[in-house]
């Protein structure tokens, strides 16, 4: 138990880069306002944003997922992983699957082709 507060301490006991939010989030206004389309999903954005903050502060890796529409690579293993966790989930849970939410909607969308 105490290696992993102290593990966590260190984590959290970084000075915040404010630098490294401002590029980003400078990357994100500029991605936005090039895009020709002005309806876009933010999630997406927000998630790539998040992808490469978390990315320089903490692992100090550029994902550069803020350059490629689509989020490039690491995005895409991320969703990949994430819809293999939610899978974990729903074995674990299975009434999981009959909430209202964005990826059963799509899942039920899917299945229906």
């Amino acid at each position: 138990m105490e290696r992993s507060r102290n593990v966590s301490k260190l984590a959290f006991a970084r000075p915040l880069k404010i630098p490294v939010f401002i590029k980003s989030v400078s990357k994100l206004l500029t991605t936005l306002h090039d895009l020709p389309e002005k309806n876009f999903e933010i999630y997406v954005f927000m998630q790539q944003l998040t992808l490469d903050v978390l990315g320089q502060a903490i692992f100090s890796f550029d994902f550069q997922s803020l350059n490629e529409l689509d989020g490039g690579p690491y995005v895409k293993m991320w969703k990949e992983i994430s819809n293999r966790i939610f899978d974990l989930y729903v074995v674990i849970f299975p009434y999981a699957t009959v909430l209202p939410t964005k990826w059963n909607h799509e899942t039920w969308l899917l299945s229906t082709i």
